[in-house]
């Protein structure tokens, strides 16, 4: 499946728990998903979106996290 050339990346940051959304450039839904806020959590994140990128030959990958009211 090819995709847009950019993924990006929003993660919404929670205390246990990262919910994570990856769109392509042209704004279609690649996938989404929920790891745990630890360091293993990471490592699948870090894992999913190279994976993800790897798919759909996408060669740039944008992050972006929401900001909240702490």
């Amino acid at each position: 499946m090819a995709i847009g050339k950019t993924l990006f990346v929003g993660i919404d940051i929670g205390s246990d728990t990262n919910v994570v959304r990856i769109l392509d450039d042209t704004g279609k839904d690649v996938c989404g998903f929920s790891v745990a806020n630890d360091l293993p959590g990471v490592e699948r994140l870090v894992e999913r979106i190279v994976t993800e990128a790897e798919l759909g030959w996408s060669k740039n990958v944008a992050v972006t996290r929401r900001q909240g009211c702490y």
